[in-house]
């Protein structure tokens, strides 16, 4: 089982890295001005951190370089992230400060839903997230999707040719509900260097799990900046005390 995980994790990291992907969209400056709009905000559980591996590496090489990190992947796998309930809320809360008529919607996506999600071609969603649209009334969907987290590190074969990088990927969309087409997309892949030393097992890696963290946090505070949502805030504020 643990052979096949790496597997996914080791594509994913492919995926990210080689695969044709959906071009940034921006959010337009107007988008959180709009007071008559309603939009949902949805996110997906946050996931296992888990060490991945980039290179030119074999399936037996595989093998052998999860049985080396089998400990460190034991450590990970224990690691919980908090912050990202609470940046939610604080996305959710941001938002309605600039007058949009805001639904968090509290149950992530499920495994199935999740495994499902397609990636958006030429600015259009290839989702139907229709069911939100009916059960909620709403004009936008905002997708937060938190898919990895935790390590990668390069390899040749078995043989490592870097030392691993903190990571943490997340991608944001926000979909006309009316039309799937996207107002704001973002692949949000956050590598940080790890001080060393980096592996101090007997004392749970503190370097790693410290980088891993802020390359967490990093990630959401990109997204509040793609998002203008400072900005609009202010703004809002301003117009109130006129």
């Amino acid at each position: 089982m643990r052979f096949f995980k790496l597997l996914g994790l080791v594509w994913i990291i492919f995926l990210v890295g080689c695969a044709a992907q959906q071009k940034p969209i921006a959010v337009e400056s107007s988008f959180f001005k709009d007071s008559g709009k309603s939009i949902g905000i949805i996110r997906t559980s946050a996931p296992t951190a888990a060490t991945g591996y980039t290179g030119s590496i074999g399936l037996l090489d595989y093998a052998i370089i999860s049985a080396v990190n089998s400990g460190l992947d034991e450590y990970l796998a224990k690691l919980t992230f908090p912050e990202y309930e609470s940046f939610i809320t604080d996305l959710t809360n941001s938002i309605e400060k600039t007058g949009l008529d805001v639904t968090l919607i509290n149950e992530p996506l499920t495994e199935d839903e999740v495994k499902n999600l397609k990636t958006p071609k030429e600015g259009v969603s290839q989702n139907d997230f229709s069911k939100y649209k009916e059960k909620y009334g709403l004009d936008y969907l905002m997708l937060i999707n938190f898919k990895t987290i935790g390590t990668v590190r390069s390899y040749y074969g078995p043989v490592p040719t870097s030392e691993p990088l903190a990571t943490s990927f997340i991608t944001g969309q926000i979909i006309d509900l009316s039309t799937n087409k996207l107002s704001w997309y973002s692949d949000i892949n956050i590598q940080k260097t790890i001080p060393s030393p980096w592996d101090e097992a007997d004392s749970n890696y503190p370097n790693l799990t410290n980088s891993i963290y802020q390359s967490q946090n990093d990630a959401f505070r990109t997204i509040k900046s793609e998002l203008k949502i400072l900005k609009a805030e202010i703004e809002a504020k301003h117009k109130e005390s006129k």
